[in-house]
């Protein structure tokens, strides 16, 4: 899961962005808490949390967040709107949490799960006002807004993955790598 958490949550550990998600292959729930709470006793004195989002036929989404950064992106006006249309409780990270994964149990892919990936709002609600058409680039994240802030940003999160990879894969533990 380490490997994984890296490739995919890199500028999260960096303290670049506030949170990243991949899907992890599971037999066993219980190895499955087991290995996370483990992970978690390494990081979260660095600041990272590890949370299963959903768990669903031998797939579980690992969400890792700085609850020190998430608040402050969901707090953008933007962000608010939105989370507020899909009923998101008001300041409550727990609550905001628990209600992303209840979406993501409904069947449909909520698209709201942006802002809680550190997408821009703007990019976050176009995507939603336009069910992912008309953007103006593709990377990470579809872009509607700022195109020259997202090339900017996709390129350092790249940069960050591969320098914490290779760091990594050269005997680095996890949490030396978090910043």
């Amino acid at each position: 899961m380490e490997e994984e958490l890296i490739r995919f949550c890199a500028p999260t550990l960096a303290g670049i962005k506030s949170a990243g998600a991949f899907g992890y292959p599971y037999f066993d729930v219980y190895a499955l808490q087991n290995r996370i709470q483990r992970l978690n006793q390494r990081l979260l004195p660095k600041g990272v949390l590890i949370l299963p989002l959903r768990l669903k036929e031998g797939r579980a989404l690992i969400y890792a967040f700085r609850p020190s950064m998430l608040p402050v992106d969901l707090s953008h006006p933007i962000a608010q709107g939105v989370l507020s249309a899909y009923k998101y409780p008001k300041n409550d990270i727990v609550l905001d949490l628990f209600r992303l994964a209840e979406r993501l149990e409904e069947g449909r892919f909520p698209h709201e799960m942006g802002l809680f990936l550190g997408y821009p709002p703007l990019d976050v609600l176009g995507f939603i006002l336009n069910g992912g058409e008309h953007y103006k680039k593709a990377g990470l994240w579809k872009v509607y807004a700022d195109e020259d802030g997202a090339k900017k940003r996709f390129a350092l999160y790249k940069q960050y993955t591969a320098a914490y990879l290779d760091r990594y894969l050269n005997g680095a533990a996890i949490e030396e790598l978090v910043q």
